[in-house]
């Protein structure tokens, strides 16, 4: 508005001095204003009122964009992660005969007479064998032996003696009796079947009689 109203009064002011140049006789005493001269007057005028109006006009300041991080976002590997304990497998549970204690193959036994079998035997596998594992007939002549229960904790590449009372039969021969340990849960342990092999009477060394396996160590696959 007050650029207007600059603009208005300077077109009225060039008008009077033009109408009173025109108007006056006494050309020589009223020096004669040329049409450049006016117009530069008019622009400068014109421009003074700008930048008035401009330093009128508060200043505001915009704010320059600031780069803002993008938030890093991590997938999972989608690995596996453990959440708690987990329950041994059966195939870590191994067991490999180290030698006899007591009564080696073949050992003359009389008929109907009790003895001692003990095996010296090894945790082969990467578990402990907990108390109260059984150690249990599997195959031949039972020779009157009942299931032997682990007493105590076995760790990995410990060994133990494991001992069974027995009866040999009366009827002469030559008997084998095999055994396996097992978990609670009547898993089998991995790896051998220790055995007994005995000679009842005096007559020669028959073959084994009953239903025993062969004399050579059974394995279990896991």
């Amino acid at each position: 508005m007050k650029i207007h109203t600059r603009l208005t009064l300077t077109l009225v002011l060039i008008t009077m001095i033009i109408l009173s140049a025109c108007g006056n006789n006494k050309a020589d005493l009223t020096p004669t204003v040329s049409v450049e001269i006016l117009q530069t007057q008019a622009v400068q005028t014109y421009s003074a009122g700008l930048t008035q109006t401009a330093l009128a006009i508060p200043a505001t300041s915009t704010p320059v964009p600031v780069n803002t991080p993008i938030p890093t976002i991590t997938l999972s590997s989608g690995e596996n992660t453990p959440v708690g304990p987990t329950e041994a497998s059966a195939s870590c549970l191994g067991l490999v005969f180290v030698e006899d204690i007591t009564i080696d193959d073949n050992t003359r036994i009389q008929p109907g007479e009790k003895f001692t079998k003990t095996w010296l035997v090894k945790n082969s596998g990467n578990c402990n064998w907990e108390s109260g594992y059984q150690f249990r007939h599997i195959g031949g002549d039972p020779l009157n032996g009942v299931t032997y229960t682990l007493p105590q904790v076995v760790s990995p590449n410990s060994q133990i003696e494991i001992s069974i009372e027995m009866t040999a039969p009366t009827t002469p021969g030559s008997y084998q009796s095999s055994w396996k340990m097992y978990d609670p849960t009547t898993q089998a342990f991995f790896g051998e079947s220790p055995w007994v092999l005995i000679v009842v009477g005096d007559a020669g060394t028959p073959s084994p009689t009953g239903t025993a396996p062969t004399a050579t160590p059974t394995t279990q696959t896991p």
